[in-house]
């Protein structure tokens, strides 16, 4: 019982912050319940189901207070849709899995230190290139984080928006909601690709982790989509992926 106390609170505090800023929070997510008991494909469907919620719940609140990208959306989603899928069909040993959620969460830890934010602020220029050219990068980029997304059990955004941001295409708003339209996207198609294996795997404590994670996320994601930015706490939560981001590399 205390051991789903601390992952319900770890849980609701992780959907939170990642809401504020557009995500779903599956980087964190896959990072709690990996020190759980639950196998890897456990984790996977469950870190999923709590990504399209969160997300979801982002994507809307960005949509009502930002000028939402939808271009952009649809053009990552041609390429994310069927290789998000295709990832999700891949089954991972437990020892590599892990190491590669510890690698993936170089991304947040990077988002959440600044360190993106700093890089972009110095960047000498945006990366005008011409629509056709636009429209290939995105398709491509697209495909490639939808396959690591699905392959991994993520949604892609902490990929996907720092590279946005760097090319200077869209402003910190509208990225956020691109960023967690992507992410819902991205994480109905893995779950699609493990429909049959769904069902065996419920588990009533999905309910408590659905519920915390719904109401700490659309706390998040208002506040976030008008004006929310706590630069501790953030901080704090980076600082805390590190361990665990090298943990799970060395483990």
């Amino acid at each position: 019982m205390a051991n789903l106390i601390l992952i319900l609170v770890l849980v609701g505090i992780a959907a939170f912050l990642y809401a504020s800023v557009g995500h779903g929070g599956a980087s964190s997510y896959l990072t709690i319940l990996g020190f759980s008991s639950l196998l890897p494909q456990e984790i996977k469907i469950t870190t999923l189901i709590l990504n399209v919620l969160v997300a979801g719940i982002a994507m809307f609140q960005y949509y009502k207070n930002t000028d939402y990208p939808w271009k952009y959306l649809l053009l990552l989603s041609v390429g994310s849709i069927p290789m998000a899928f295709c990832g999700g069909t891949i089954q991972l040993d437990p020892i590599l899995y892990k190491k590669a959620i510890g690698i993936i969460l170089i991304f947040p830890i990077l988002q959440f230190s600044g360190f993106f934010q700093w890089a972009i602020q110095n960047k000498e220029s945006s990366w005008n290139i011409s629509i056709n050219q636009r429209i290939f990068v995105l398709i491509i980029l697209g495909a490639f984080i939808g396959f690591v997304s699905g392959l991994i059990g993520i949604g892609g955004g902490i990929i996907l928006s720092p590279i946005i941001l760097y090319f200077g295409w869209l402003n910190a708003k509208e990225t956020a909601g691109l960023s967690a339209g992507f992410i819902v996207l991205n994480s109905i198609s893995g779950l699609v690709a493990q429909y049959k294996i769904i069902p065996q795997i419920i588990q009533f404590n999905w309910i408590y982790l659905l519920l915390v994670a719904g109401i700490f996320g659309l706390l998040g994601s208002k506040m976030g989509a008008q004006k929310f930015n706590n630069i501790t706490l953030k901080r704090m939560l980076a600082l805390v992926l590190l361990i665990a981001s090298i943990k799970l590399i060395l483990s």
